[in-house]
């Protein structure tokens, strides 16, 4: 179970980091208009 959940942490902050990527891309683009 501990490592389960470790993992299941770890997908959480990959996510999270995508996420964060994806907003900052598009913030640039936003910025360039």
């Amino acid at each position: 179970d501990v490592e389960r959940g470790s993992g299941l942490r770890g997908a959480t902050d990959d996510l999270n980091k995508a996420v964060e990527q994806r907003m900052k891309k598009e913030k640039n683009l936003n910025s360039l208009f």
